[in-house]
């Protein structure tokens, strides 16, 4: 997971765990208990176990936060735009490119042409 998702997820969290505890806290101090059917002594009023809900969705709050901390950075997608395949191919037309197939002669300074061209204007 990524940790803007787990900070997302954290937030949530927290946003439920404050709604919860808060209905909690008015259960217990309204002292709201409905048609309980049981008479034992163990049996937690409905305010109790709402808050015992909001403490373990604290818990996993706290560890949604810690590990949002801790995630590696996961770096930000190549922002290159691809190539348009409509587009045209400037520079990649046969009179643009070079042919490296085979190497070029090298030229001499003074080819036999030039020298006979040379002769016979002088002369």
């Amino acid at each position: 997971m990524s940790s803007v998702t787990l900070r997302r997820v954290a937030i949530a969290g927290l946003i439920l765990t404050i709604l919860v505890a808060l209905d909690g806290i008015y259960m217990l101090v309204t002292n709201y208990h409905p048609d309980d059917t049981s008479n034992n002594t163990l049996h937690m009023s409905d305010g109790t176990t709402v808050l015992v809900a909001a403490a373990i969705l604290l818990v996993v709050t706290i560890i949604a936060f810690v590990m949002s901390r801790n995630a590696p950075v996961q770096p930000a997608a190549d922002t290159v735009p691809a190539a348009d395949p409509a587009a045209p191919l400037a520079d990649k037309t046969p009179d643009n490119v070079a042919d490296t197939a085979t190497p070029a002669a090298p030229v001499a300074e003074y080819s036999t042409t030039e020298a006979e061209t040379s002769t016979e204007l002088k002369g």
